[in-house]
């Protein structure tokens, strides 16, 4: 994919009406990708309502959104004269269409207390390999530093090389195996963590 790479912005979902799209979305991810073992909508809306959770999306980006961004910036610092009733209903029309557009890309669910687990991180098949597991990787481990938790730690299918690469890429450590504890297929999970 290379030159058409996505354009993400890594977004924390906090229990808006607005990321009911969104929310629809991570459940349809995490059926592909977690199919033996689905949290679905329902569960992913229970966690956005708890101060220990972070559900971040991974939201793709058009041009026309990041010219949106970059002139709604230029207004705030004043470098833009402020829209007129009918630039902003345009705009809100059109805000209302990308809206039913809204692509999630990929999705990671931190769980915080003295320690962080990393919950779940999924991407789609077709955006793999464009560093947005990566980056909400980055993203979650940012947030557990803010929230000054000690570790991290998170299972991981030991068949999932991938994964494990990024995971050590990002500083995780090996510290152990959990026999048989995922099903559809059976397999083991390695034990990885991150010192904060």
């Amino acid at each position: 994919m290379g030159a058409n790479k996505p354009d993400i912005c890594l977004r924390e979902l906090i229990g808006a009406e607005s990321d009911a799209e969104l929310l629809a979305e991570i459940a349809e991810i995490d059926r592909c990708i977690f199919p033996g073992n689905v949290w679905g909508e329902e569960s992913f809306s229970d966690s956005m309502k708890y101060s220990f959770d972070c559900l971040t999306a991974a939201v793709i980006q058009s041009k026309t959104d990041q010219k949106e961004i970059c002139h709604r910036v230029l207004r705030e610092d004043g470098l833009l004269p402020c829209e007129t009733d009918q630039e902003r209903s345009c705009r809100n029309k059109a805000q209302r269409e990308k809206n039913k557009m809204t692509r999630v890309a990929g999705f990671g669910l931190l769980r915080c207390f003295d320690d962080a687990e990393v919950v779940r991180i999924a991407v789609r098949s077709e955006y793999r390999r464009e560093g947005i597991g990566s980056r909400l990787l980055e993203g979650l481990i940012s947030e557990a530093k803010r929230r000054k938790v000690s570790g991290i730690f998170l299972e991981v299918r030991s068949s999932n090389l991938a994964a494990v690469s990024m995971y050590r890429r990002a500083g995780f450590t090996e510290e152990g195996i959990r026999k048989n504890y995922y099903s559809s297929p059976a397999e083991d999970a390695l034990i990885m963590r991150y010192t904060c």
